[in-house]
């Protein structure tokens, strides 16, 4: 019989789950992340509609900070994300760099409301019921409440409120995350990106 064997870091390398990545409109590529909370990052990220790309930074592998490049509506940013227990990252001088603790990005009920909103992001907007909400905001620069467009979903496949959902997974919509999610929240229209694959 053949044994082979393995020192701690080989051990816990073998026994630690392999992460596919995460992946939305606004990822070229798959993003690789360690903790839980860095996906909570991304999906903030992705549900923000003054960001555009999302790309994987040069410090990502370390444990100690999770980086990444954000091209948004008003430039580049590079994100350095730690945790509360360890002291903030040097950032590099020069250019738009922002220092992100753990605690901010957990704070509610933000977190919440983009993880409630992410969980529809495989669900199938029937095309009649998409353009029925685009067209109906679109009438509307400032934005309607949700309940004011439940009427447009008709068909019965979806529930009305997952659909609208789903939308602001695709970049089409945004709603606000700092404010709990309710009848009354307003939802804006987005300009549409090119999509890449749904998150997995």
């Amino acid at each position: 019989m053949l044994v082979v064997n393995l020192d701690h870091n080989q051990r816990h390398a073998a026994l630690k789950p392999q992460r596919p990545g995460f992946r939305s409109h606004k990822t070229p590529q798959p993003i690789a992340y360690l903790q839980r909370w860095h996906r909570d990052i991304l999906i903030q990220l992705t549900l923000d509609p003054t960001a555009l790309r999302i790309e994987q930074g040069r410090g990502t592998k370390a444990t100690e900070v999770f980086e990444l490049l954000v091209i948004t509506t008003g430039g580049v940013i590079r994100i350095f994300a730690f945790r509360d227990d360890i002291e903030a990252p040097s950032i590099p001088s020069g250019g738009n760099c922002i220092s992100l603790k753990r605690s901010s990005v957990l704070k509610e009920p933000r977190a919440a409301n983009a993880r409630a909103i992410w969980s529809m992001r495989k669900k199938i907007v029937p095309p009649a019921d998409r353009l029925r909400i685009l067209l109906r905001l679109g009438g509307h620069p400032g934005g309607l409440p949700i309940s004011d467009l439940l009427t447009c979903v008709l068909g019965p496949s979806i529930e009305p409120a997952e659909a609208i959902l789903a939308l602001a997974c695709e970049g089409l919509i945004a709603l606000s995350l700092d404010h709990p999610l309710v009848p009354n929240t307003t939802v804006r229209l987005c300009q549409p990106k090119p999509q890449t694959d749904r998150s997995v």
